[in-house]
């Protein structure tokens, strides 16, 4: 027999299971692709924080808003910006800091 609190603990080891699976990235998705190519596109291939660009940057789409947090926002174009490898992971984990920075530096344009 399990016990109330191993089966809570079961509980919530597959609940996050589960939303690990459904939260997870296709890249191969034509939605997700569009979305991409249209963030970089708008952002001219250029890194919006350190103005990189070129064949040997590697460049990221970020979602401002976080893809788990923001389904709706998914694939809205105004939730992406293009990073750089080393910006973005420079703001990797302090997401909720760069928000109004990234949303300013959209604006402008």
């Amino acid at each position: 027999m399990w016990t109330g609190s191993q089966r809570l603990r079961l509980f919530n080891w597959c609940k996050e299971w589960w939303r690990a699976i459904l939260m997870r990235r296709n890249y191969n998705d034509p939605a997700y692709k569009e979305f991409r190519l249209k963030v970089l596109k708008r952002d001219k291939f250029t890194c919006q924080m350190c103005k990189k660009r070129g064949k040997r940057t590697r460049l990221n789409v970020h979602h401002i808003m976080k893809w788990s947090s923001a389904a709706s926002l998914r694939y809205d174009i105004d939730n992406g910006i293009t990073l750089c490898k080393k910006c973005h992971d420079s703001v990797n984990g302090k997401e909720s800091h760069y928000i109004t920075y990234f949303l300013e530096l959209i604006k402008r344009g």
